[in-house]
């Protein structure tokens, strides 16, 4: 059984009123024509016909653009990721094909907005976190788990490599059940993977009010690249991932236009 579409038949209906209408409007008004020749009286009657016609034509097809962006922009997903330094995993995962945006900030605590001094001293219950907003259609949440272990220690308990305290360990926020179930299956799979003598002790929780970190903290690795280098040598995550993942960070991160 064919299904006639909705939208066509309203655009050929308004196109037929506008037709009538354009007939009717040129009866009226003839007689203003009666000096013209009978030839441009009629080319400008079908110029006429042809640009009413034309204009519902040009409204539905900007309607179908702009559900389409809306429809574009409503599959947008987002995740957060705590792993130590949030100047380090923001540019982790900003650059991965499919991700829209990576924001540095502060996940996981309670109590009023936090501040980078309040965050950075232990004195908040907040970690340092990315906020990502990806599109899944071009990469998924489990690609980006993978590029999130890729770039931290998984093993380490009180921090990330020269960053201590709670504020720097890792984690993973989930916002769905399907971002939890992916997160527990990953982090299965790492612990069974034999890659490390240590227990996985990123912990896998629900996602709570995530607070944009400064101003100054965004990009922080493309607006400071060399002491963003001298960092991440220096903090020992560069060592750590060329070591047991096989990434140069360091020729990594020079690679992008700085």
């Amino acid at each position: 059984m064919t299904h006639s579409n909705p939208q066509r038949l309203v655009s050929t209906n308004i196109q037929m009123e506008y037709f009538l209408a354009s007939i009717t409007l040129f009866s009226t008004k003839r007689k203003y024509y009666s000096v013209m020749s009978d030839k441009s009286t009629l080319l400008l009657f079908l110029a006429t016909t042809a640009s009413i016609i034309m204009s519902p034509l040009a409204l539905a097809k900007d309607s179908t653009k702009d559900s389409a962006e809306s429809t574009s922009e409503n599959s947008l997903e987002t995740a957060i990721f705590a792993g130590g330094c949030f100047w380090c995993v923001e540019a982790a995962l900003q650059e991965v094909p499919g991700v829209i945006s990576a924001i540095s900030g502060y996940a996981g605590g309670t109590g009023k907005k936090p501040t980078y001094e309040w965050v950075a001293a232990g004195r908040s219950n907040f970690r340092e976190a990315v906020q990502v907003t990806f599109n899944p259609s071009v990469v998924s949440y489990e690609e980006l788990l993978i590029h999130f272990w890729h770039d931290i220690n998984p093993t380490q308990t009180n921090g990330q490599f020269a960053d201590k305290g709670k504020q720097y360990t890792t984690a993973i926020y989930y916002n769905s059940e399907s971002q939890k179930k992916a997160a527990e299956a990953s982090k299965d799979q790492l612990e069974t993977s034999g890659k490390f003598n240590q227990p996985i002790a990123t912990v896998i929780i629900p996602e709570t009010t995530f607070y944009p970190a400064e101003k100054y903290h965004q990009d922080y690795y493309l607006k400071n690249p060399r002491h963003f280098r001298n960092y991440e040598v220096g903090s020992g995550r560069a060592e750590y991932v060329k070591r047991v993942w096989g990434v140069d960070l360091v020729k990594k991160r020079s690679s992008k236009k700085q």
